[in-house]
């Protein structure tokens, strides 16, 4: 008896020692996974705030450069204004022609010098607005999740706990079930990645740091059912979207399970911000192109006047001064090709107006005898022509209304991110909208089997979730038909596909079918005299017969509606989006106007973006220039007396 209570107690010590000795050696791997997880936390929310830098950056730092070159022009006007000594005797009686070529310059450096302040103006707002809401928004909203005391002390356990593990203290070796963390107590909540990020919700957000998960079987369907039916074959599969199903006919809605979209909600709420001045800078750059050709144009006719020759008959200029005028013309005219996105009418117009009159003019001063075209006359056509093309600069920065100025090139460059036809709208705050949104999903899917799939096209939720898969698949049947299929209509689904490329970056629409398995059958789309087979995934079909066919008109219809849809969500925020934003420790972000509310006159029942401000006002500027150049015209016609020789042949 002494002998078998000898051994058993030497056995028991024997794995209470192998057991502590493992114990041990485990902690500090567990202490180091921890804490590397909890610094590649800190590192990627160190990110965050990065991107919110870069975005503020990408138009701080561009207008510091523009009030420092505008301020430098407005000197130049003021020095050719005032750079002169007054004489007692007042200023010399000046000919017919001088006088008109005065009014040229003169209203179009006035010109120059208004669209040049307004441009600072509008450069100093929008700095000012991305300062103090990025400013916020890094204060308050996107913060660093910093571990708390308790995470760290979880991490960094005591030996004594060993000692209450009874079953891990004496667990036999290859027989005992191994617990891997005896020692973790519940923590608080780390902030979770999206599903397909390449992490999991028990990893903390951290990709790679499960290596087990459960890969999903593909889920094949056609392009036709995808996107006109897409609910039945999406949801066929509830794990494929980790919902819930009971048959077919109930569905948990699976935009309450997994955000299907790649796009930070940091990210989001960016670019819903980014509206707000985005039309300060566009404007500020395109008043300083307008002020800049304006500048030159005027400089040109200040060379014909400032470079005459005083013992002339009638009008002579010094070669300099007509030398001046060529250069100053053509560099006005390189700076409208430059900053437009003309068609071939309006630059035939362009050019006729900045271009044809002036060398019109020299050529009747040189060239044409007085009794076919009198210089006077000229004159007069020339103060058109300016008036023309400055109009036509200032007011093709107002259309289409509601978008971006297509015709300026600087539009093209406000959104670093993606492409988008203008501004985005003021969403509303968002209060429980997602749960409503996603009844009204799954209510969509309860009604019986043959009306399912109509149900599911016809409503909103449906339609966007459908775009998210669809997305996808369309962009790779327009990608092979662009290069390869209809030549005719090759510009056509260019455009389509551009368009449906830019708003699956907007939604992160590019990768949700590949993220979710699912497969396309091949199509084949035909055209009035083309026929072409498309075999996206490589699925293998029995009967050709089988094979869904569609036009190519109904492939762009599906993409266009596809882009809206995408684009229309893409500026939706709602509860999620405010849920994962909230997970980066700052405060619960409801919407855009509770965010800009303070700034705000009527708060966050403000329901117009600030950018319609900074439209207003340059609208205002477009009509006050037109008034002026219109009174300078009138002056021109009707008020400047007419010259000797217009009285004569009058």
């Amino acid at each position: 008896m002494p002998t078998s209570l000898g051994a058993a107690l030497g056995t028991g010590f024997a794995l209470w020692s192998y057991n502590r000795e493992n114990y041990m050696f485990d902690v500090p791997l567990q202490q180091n996974r921890e804490f590397q997880l909890q610094n590649i936390q800190m590192t990627r929310f160190g990110l965050f705030r990065e991107d919110a830098r870069d975005l503020r950056d990408l138009t701080s730092d561009k207008l510091d450069g523009f009030l420092i070159v505008n301020t430098l022009k407005l000197g130049f006007i003021v020095t050719v204004f005032f750079n002169f000594d007054r004489s007692d005797f007042g200023n010399p009686a000046q000919s017919f022609i001088i006088q008109q070529i005065t009014m040229c310059y003169t209203v179009s450096l006035m010109t120059a010098f208004f669209m040049l302040s307004a441009s600072i103006w509008y450069s100093v707002q929008a700095i000012i607005l991305t300062q103090t809401i990025m400013c916020k928004l890094l204060l308050q909203v996107v913060r660093l999740p910093l571990p708390t005391a308790s995470d760290i002390g979880t991490a960094a356990t005591s030996a004594a706990v060993f000692e209450h593990e009874f079953s891990q203290a004496f667990r036999v070796p290859f027989l005992g079930k191994v617990q891997r963390h005896p020692h973790r107590r519940k923590t608080r909540k780390r902030p979770k990645m999206r599903a397909g990020d390449g992490g999991d919700e028990g990893s903390g957000g951290v990709p790679g740091a499960n290596s087990h998960r459960v890969r999903r079987e593909p889920l094949i369907v056609g392009l036709r059912d995808l996107v006109e039916g897409a609910a039945n074959h999406l949801l066929a599969d509830a794990a494929t979207l980790g919902g819930e199903t009971s048959g077919v006919a109930s569905v948990r809605a699976p935009v309450v399970q997994t955000r299907l979209g790649s796009v930070e909600p940091h990210v989001k709420l960016l670019k819903l911000l980014r509206g707000v001045w985005s039309f300060f800078d566009l404007y500020s750059r395109i008043s300083m192109e307008i002020g800049n050709c304006c500048l030159h144009s005027g400089f040109a006719y200040f060379a014909l006047c400032y470079l005459r020759t005083e013992n002339a008959d009638y009008f002579g200029v010094e070669p300099g001064g007509w030398a001046t005028f060529g250069a100053m013309s053509f560099m006005t005219l390189w700076i409208v090709s430059a900053e437009l996105y003309i068609t071939n009418a309006f630059t035939i117009l362009m050019s006729l107006a900045l271009m044809a009159s002036p060398f019109f003019f020299v050529l009747v001063v040189f060239l044409v005898p007085d009794d076919i075209v009198k210089t006077d006359d000229s004159i007069e056509i020339l103060m058109i022509s300016q008036a023309v093309w400055v109009l036509l600069m200032c007011w093709s920065a107002l259309f289409p209304w509601g978008k971006w100025p297509t015709a300026w090139r600087y539009s093209k460059f406000l959104n670093a991110l993606h492409a988008e036809p203008g501004a985005n709208t003021f969403p509303a705050d968002t209060y429980r909208r997602i749960h409503r949104a996603s009844r009204d999903y799954s209510e969509g899917f309860t009604s019986s089997s043959e009306n399912s799939s109509s149900s599911s096209a016809n409503s909103t939720e449906g339609k966007v979730i459908t775009s998210y898969f669809a997305a996808g698949p369309l962009l790779a049947c327009l990608d092979i038909i662009r290069f390869e299929y209809f030549p005719t209509r090759r510009k056509t689904v260019i455009l389509a596909r551009d368009r449906l490329h830019e708003a699956a970056r907007a939604a992160g629409a590019l990768q949700t079918a590949e993220k979710h398995s699912i497969l396309v059958e091949p199509i084949r789309v035909f055209d009035e005299t083309t026929s072409a087979r498309l075999d996206l995934d490589g699925i293998e079909v029995g009967d050709e017969d089988s094979v869904q066919e569609c036009s190519l008109d109904d492939l762009l219809d599906w993409s266009e509606s596809t882009a809206e849809a995408l684009f229309a969500d893409a500026e939706t925020w709602t509860e999620r989006d405010m849920e994962e934003l909230s997970a980066y420790g700052g405060e619960p972000v409801a919407g855009v106007r509770s965010l800009l509310a303070q700034f705000r006159l009527h708060g966050s029942g403000a329901t117009h973006n600030m950018g319609r401000f900074a439209r207003r006002r340059f609208l205002m500027a477009c009509v006050l220039i037109t008034a002026g150049w219109f009174a300078a015209l009138y002056w021109s016609f009707w008020i400047q007396p007419p010259s000797p020789v217009q009285e004569k042949t009058g």
